[in-house]
């Protein structure tokens, strides 16, 4: 009975060792990692999207109240394939905000539209990690 058991937990460590997000089919994909900031300030609950040049997929991720950011290529997956990309950041995603009577307040834009809408942002991505950051300016 022991010999079974023992057997049982190789095999479950082995399958556990295996584990992983699925990569078959997905491209070469580099880390990329950065920090946004707006007027010198972290900027928080922003997403910062990469649009490929060429053709594939957009890889995006949110940044943290410290104006860190990740990309991810699928929702399970990071990266971002080796290329060329148009950059573009926006504050569209952040938490709703509501005034005093609890009414929803309509949404505006924080970050300058040649950052998102009429970005002018470009960035490289390379093999292995790559650590990209943005110092936008409102003015």
């Amino acid at each position: 009975m022991k010999a079974w058991n023992a057997v049982t937990v190789l095999a479950v460590f082995a399958a556990l060792a295996g584990c992983s997000p699925d990569r078959k089919g997905l491209p070469e994909l580099a880390e990329v990692q950065g920090t946004v900031t707006l007027d010198g300030s972290a900027l928080g609950d922003a997403v910062v999207e990469f649009v490929p040049l060429e053709a594939g997929r957009n890889c995006s991720g949110k940044t943290t109240s410290s104006g860190q950011y990740r990309l991810a290529f699928t929702s399970d997956v990071a990266g971002a394939p080796p290329g060329e990309y148009q950059v573009r950041i926006t504050s569209f995603f952040a938490k709703k905000e509501y005034n005093e009577k609890g009414i929803e307040i309509p949404f505006v834009e924080k970050i300058p539209a040649k950052y998102n809408s009429k970005t002018t942002l470009t960035a490289s991505v390379k093999s292995g990690k790559n650590e990209i950051n943005f110092e936008l300016l409102s003015k």
